[in-house]
């Protein structure tokens, strides 16, 4: 094995804080238009969002940005309240909040620097352009990585053959000869799997999952150089 794929989103870093700082800035936001309560205006937050999510990779693939499909979130939101504000100030306060909030895992750095010194580093994340942009940038160990896909640059996401197959073919390996490291077990190990790879899985919530899929199986990132 010469070529080690990492995902980003809940392998490298984690916007879960972030996601949910910026949540409720925007509900105290909101709060200074309406005068429904606040547990009312999360629930609608909360409904409207998992809409949204719902059909987010559909949005990315037609070429929306981050910051249109949050727009777009909000502008549902304010339908329900008669709110008469910029939906794109709210989006761009939502993007900013995440980022600033955003946690990389604290061993992803040793881990990368240690690992780029043995083997060859590449990257496959699926989302908007824009937001994966901003999350990588946001790494002090981007440069170890020779390549990166995101997703809506190619128009394909993962799990699907053709994201890991032009990955080999930019690395010039086979896919033998490659490795897929991500958490999701359904868009990173089973679609590594199916193109040929090796995979770890860094299961950090204790899934209820086939682990002899996996050709290994983690729960920190540390344990790598343990496995390569």
């Amino acid at each position: 094995m010469t070529v080690l794929c990492f995902d980003l989103d809940g392998t490298l870093c984690d916007l879960w804080m972030g996601e949910r700082i910026a949540k409720f800035t925007l509900l105290d936001e909101i709060a200074k238009y309406t005068d429904e309560t606040r547990d009312m205006v999360s629930r609608t937050y909360d409904v409207t969002w998992a809409v949204v999510k719902y059909h987010y990779m559909e949005m990315v693939n037609d070429g929306l940005s981050e910051h249109k499909i949050r727009s777009l979130h909000m502008g549902m939101v304010f339908e329900e309240y008669w709110i008469d504000e910029d939906p794109d100030r709210f989006a761009t306060l939502h993007g900013e909040t995440t980022m600033k909030n955003m946690e990389i895992y604290p061993d992803a750095e040793q881990v990368i620097t240690k690992l780029a010194e043995k083997y060859l580093l590449c990257m496959i994340t699926n989302g908007a352009t824009d937001n994966q942009q901003n999350k990588i940038k946001r790494l002090p160990f981007r440069d170890m990585f020779k390549e990166t896909i995101i997703s809506q640059e190619l128009g394909h996401h993962k799990p699907s053959k053709v994201i890991f197959d032009t990955m080999a073919e930019r690395m010039n390996t086979a896919p033998s000869e490659m490795v897929y490291i991500g958490n999701d077990y359904q868009k990173d190990i089973i679609g590594a799997k199916n193109s040929g790879w090796k995979t770890v899985w860094i299961d950090r919530k204790d899934e209820e999952r086939d682990r002899s899929v996996p050709d290994w199986t983690i729960k920190e990132l540390s344990e790598l150089l343990e496995i390569f």
